[in-house]
């Protein structure tokens, strides 16, 4: 089951798992542990009452914070938070968190911006690898592939996403077939890049270091990336 609200999706999983298994398989989902403005949970959830694993967590000195960054939310049942257990998991019928032991199995929600169809994949892999797992991904019908820069707007926002990388620079879908480059999605290709690239330096990758441009690169580095989703 899922519900968008707010420009965020969130995906109520019925599988049971630890809070630290359930934030890896929100992750391999390009996502995370749900976390909630007051507005959000309204219609999240059924009328039976069980607990859910979210994405808050106790932390150093003592203080909670949630797996996304973000400053979602507490709302917490009389008593809590205990001091007996790390993890927090929501009641799906009073909305109120508590603390659980973080070994806990419990189902859980998943959440990702349901308004922005790129994912920075923060993994290291080779250009190859990379463009594997891009078009190994679906969901909700919808296909990925490496993506495609352009100039303008399009160029800046992608730098926003990429400071998030562990890498420097991460790996885009452009790469020099043949005699040319060529983006992989079939873009109109605008890059300003050298017509005879050095050997083996064939793939293409935007940096932190903003330099206006996609950059030639050993398609064999090991990097973050970039995927895009699109109606399949």
């Amino acid at each position: 089951m899922f519900v968008c609200r707010d420009g965020e999706e969130y995906t109520f999983v019925n599988e049971t798992k630890t809070w630290p298994e359930a934030l890896d398989y929100c992750k391999s989902q390009n996502g995370n542990l749900a976390s909630f403005s007051s507005s959000d949970m309204n219609q999240i959830f059924t009328e039976f009452d069980f607990p859910i694993w979210i994405g808050l967590r106790r932390g150093g000195g003592n203080s909670f914070s949630w797996s996304s960054g973000d400053s979602g939310v507490t709302s917490w049942k009389h008593g809590e938070p205990s001091s007996d257990a790390n993890c927090v998991a929501l009641s799906s019928l009073s909305r109120l968190m508590a603390t659980e032991p973080c070994d806990v199995r419990l189902p859980f929600v998943c959440m990702w911006d349901g308004n922005v169809n790129v994912l920075l994949v923060t993994e290291e892999k080779s250009w190859e690898e990379a463009l594997e797992h891009c078009r190994g991904l679906s969901r909700d019908g919808l296909r990925f592939d490496l993506v495609s820069v352009q100039p303008g707007d399009e160029h800046q926002y992608m730098m926003g996403k990429i400071m998030a990388a562990d890498t420097e620079e991460v790996w885009t879908g452009l790469r020099f077939l043949g005699d040319e480059w060529v983006w992989v999605n079939g873009a109109a290709m605008t890059s300003d890049l050298p017509q005879c690239p050095m050997l083996e330096q064939h793939c293409g990758a935007l940096s932190k270091n903003d330099t206006g441009s996609v950059e030639p690169r050993d398609c064999s580095e090991r990097k973050s990336f970039l995927c895009y989703s699109f109606a399949a």
